[in-house]
């Protein structure tokens, strides 16, 4: 039932719907793999996708590959949000997440030597002391803070994450800094409140990615938005 009136209530913003299968990941030591299983899904995308909304029986995700600042992102999820409110009358929310997965590229970019120049040496550890020797590391950390969790996954990888995501992976390295806010308390449907939860959050999230990377590496990304 949800997603057959999310068509309707979608379909103006996002006029491309495709059917999807839902997709696990699975992070570890050897990097990023996929796979299927779960409910099929619905993904509602713009159309020259960029934005999407992806609509299963209890959940709704919004997905961005670009946006210049937070306001943008949250009048999307606002807009997204009003709209099931008054179509499906939801009254409580199970879980609440923002995930930023941020892929850095730089030439020369192989090994560990490289990016020991480019990232924070805190962020680095010991793959950073080890230098060129490294061409291949990965980390998670999971921190509990007053409103959720914080879990991070970085290191340096090969291929692509957004081949999940229907692009073709390559076989190029890249540092992974995977930033996953959530919070899974229960709690009354209130779409103001997951405007400020998000804002909170991204702000916590940007200084976290800020603070990962060197002005060097800072300036040759070009961000539009500071």
């Amino acid at each position: 039932m949800l997603i057959c009136t999310a068509g309707h209530i979608l379909r103006k913003d996002y006029p491309n719907a495709n059917p999807e299968q839902q997709i696990s990941i699975a992070i570890n030591v050897s990097g990023v793999q996929q796979q299927q299983g779960g409910p099929n899904l619905w993904r509602f995308s713009t159309l020259d996708g960029t934005w999407s909304v992806v609509v299963g029986q209890d959940a709704v995700t919004i997905e961005a590959r670009a946006y210049e600042q937070i306001d943008h992102f949250c009048n999307r999820i606002q807009r997204v949000l009003e709209a099931v409110e008054k179509h499906l009358r939801p009254t409580h929310q199970r879980r609440l997440g923002l995930r930023y997965i941020n892929e850095f590229r730089y030439e020369n970019g192989t090994t560990m030597e490289t990016w020991k120049n480019l990232l924070n040496q805190d962020l680095l550890g010991l793959s950073g002391r080890l230098g060129e020797s490294v061409d291949h590391s990965f980390h998670e950390i999971r921190a509990r803070t007053e409103d959720g969790v914080l879990l991070i996954h970085h290191g340096l990888l090969r291929g692509s994450f957004t081949n999940v995501l229907g692009e073709s992976p390559g076989s190029e390295p890249y540092y992974l800094l995977d930033l996953d806010y959530y919070d899974e308390t229960p709690g009354d449907w209130d779409v103001g409140r997951v405007i400020q939860r998000v804002r909170d959050w991204n702000d916590i999230m940007y200084r976290l990615f800020r603070w990962s990377m060197t002005e060097r590496l800072f300036e040759y990304l070009g961000p539009r938005h500071a």
